[in-house]
């Protein structure tokens, strides 16, 4: 028989369960303890007894006067942007981004005529060590937030366009995934948590439904947390930022996109920069890195969209990943005379033309970019040209047998190690008397402001194969790709793909998988830039 649970060995998964069981409108007041108390194995009045310490089951009027405020505040209905940050209670705030964001409210209006509003999510947290809790030890006594925000403050779930804004909906400040478990708070919609860390994803949809996405909000609050083994991860991971939210004249909105802020309130969004306090247009960026390229099967409209997106900026880099698609001598599907057939009818079957169309691609970069350095990254596809040299006869493709010949004579000839792979030595003769473009192959370092850009994602530890999850748990920050679902998890970045998004593989099912980049600031700071289904990012450009 299964052990009983009892509330102080919770983890914050199970809490946000429990929360979530609660707050799903669907199920009467007796199903929620049942499932509750079937799956932790205790009685219905403990379950009642859990949602009281969680301050679920507050009336309204229990509510301290700050909450009940922010119960009723709803945004206003000319609003066009919304700008969303979270609040830690019985904590001071970082009044430079409180400022600066009210700054960037009014420029907003003075350059497009958009209204903007500011909202904050309050969240809770207890700390034993903070000078604070010997004010008194009465328990509402933990429930204020500085007076500057408490116009803000936003406690109930509200909508904006096709936006859930979960005001109410308890997330804890140190939870190291604040994001699982909420999907079904976002419905068919996005969703915007109030945290202190700021994580993305995109949520499951039919590839040609809309995207939709969820991330948490980062905080306007400075560090404050116990001395503690979670203490002290959540005081690694606190991350002063809020979300910009846009509304479009259909009621929906572009995806949201988290802005970093700096410590001295400074922030940098692909529209707008505040520096010494100063809102101006972004002109400028550190690095830019490409959504997967798989240039064979590159949706040019997205490129000609970033390249129009991107037209008043310089960057120092660019970095690109999965250059090389490998369309026409993809290993996975070589055994499939359905697409081999329709490959050959629509004359897309030449190995060399590939090849040779990826190898020129950094150069348009190179013209269609303010670019100083083109990096490309060795990812998985660039071995699909190993892999067919190896398992292949160039007898039985007789259309590719020169080809083959040709790449199979470097891979014996030629220490590729010195290369990574044959894509890689083909890419250094091609490139060979220019320094602005490199082939990063695995081992090479690629570092900038202390993020790490030189790993593809599709390798983990010890050979495993690599994920997020993985490569968030480094000592160092990382932007990787290989997924094509864009996300934040903490210190990794992933991008999205800039590849065509009906592509044959993923036809069956559901998807998270999105076009998207990620840009890197002077300030070290980064952004992810996601787009939707008509190629939009922001209408503040």
């Amino acid at each position: 028989m299964q052990n009983k649970t009892s509330y102080n060995k919770l983890t914050d998964e199970q809490k946000e369960f429990v929360a979530i069981t609660y707050a799903n409108e669907t199920l009467n007041h007796e199903a929620k303890i049942s499932i509750i108390s079937n799956k932790f194995n205790v009685a219905g009045r403990t379950v009642r007894r859990w949602w009281q310490k969680m301050g679920l089951t507050r009336p309204l009027s229990k509510l301290t006067p700050q909450l009940q405020k922010a119960s009723k505040k709803e945004i206003n209905k000319k609003t066009d942007i919304l700008l969303v940050t979270s609040a830690i209670n019985t904590t001071s705030i970082n009044y430079n981004q409180l400022l600066f964001m009210k700054k960037l409210v009014k420029k907003i209006k003075k350059d497009h005529n958009k209204n903007a509003e500011i909202v904050i999510i309050p969240t809770r947290y207890r700390n034993p060590t903070s000078p604070t809790e010997y004010i008194s030890n009465h328990k509402k006594q933990r429930e204020w937030w500085v007076e500057e925000i408490e116009d803000y403050l936003l406690y109930n779930k509200s909508v904006f366009g096709d936006v859930i804004i979960g005001g109410d909906i308890p997330v804890q400040a140190t939870s190291q995934n604040p994001l699982n478990g909420m999907n079904g708070f976002a419905g068919d919609k996005s969703l915007i948590l109030g945290s202190p860390r700021i994580h993305y994803k995109t949520l499951p949809r039919m590839l040609k439904d809309p995207l939709r996405v969820m991330c948490t909000s980062g905080t306007i609050s400075v560090k404050n947390y116990s001395r503690s083994v979670a203490g002290g991860k959540a005081d690694f991971n606190h991350s002063n930022g809020f979300v910009i939210i846009e509304k479009k004249k259909d009621n929906t909105c572009l995806p949201p996109r988290n802005v970093f802020v700096e410590e001295n309130g400074n922030f940098s969004d692909i529209a707008y920069s505040c520096v010494n306090g100063k809102i101006e247009e972004t002109k400028k960026a550190l690095n830019l890195t490409l959504g997967d390229t798989h240039r064979w099967v590159l949706d040019m409209k997205l490129h000609l969209e970033t390249k129009n997106l991107f037209k008043d900026y310089s960057f120092n880099d660019i970095i690109v990943h999965d250059l090389l698609d490998g369309y026409t001598f993809n290993p996975h599907e070589r055994k499939d005379p359905f697409i081999s057939r329709y490959k050959i009818i629509n004359g897309h079957y030449k190995i060399k033309e590939e090849v040779e169309q990826a190898l020129k691609y950094p150069s348009d970069l190179l013209n269609d970019f303010n670019v100083k350095n083109i990096n490309v990254v060795e990812s998985n596809h660039d071995i699909f040209l190993d892999r067919h040299i190896n398992d292949m006869n160039w007898k039985n493709d007789l259309h590719n047998s020169d080809a083959y010949l040709e790449y199979a004579l470097i891979q014996q000839t030629v220490n590729l190690k010195e290369y990574g792979n044959i894509f890689g030595y083909l890419m250094y003769k091609k490139y060979e008397n220019q320094s602005n473009v490199k082939y990063i192959k695995c081992g090479d370092s690629l570092v900038f402001k202390g993020v790490k850009f030189d790993q593809h994602g599709e390798n983990g530890v010890n050979g495993s194969r690599g994920s997020v999850q993985g490569f968030k748990k480094l000592n160092i920050k990382t932007t990787t790709a290989h997924t094509h679902s864009p996300s934040i998890n903490d210190g990794n970045f992933c991008v999205g793909k800039s590849s065509v998004r009906e592509e044959y593989y993923i036809r069956k099912g559901l998807t998270t998988q999105a076009q998207g980049h990620a840009l890197q600031f002077e300030s070290g700071k980064r952004q992810l830039i996601v787009f939707n289904n008509d190629y939009e990012v922001t209408n503040l450009i």
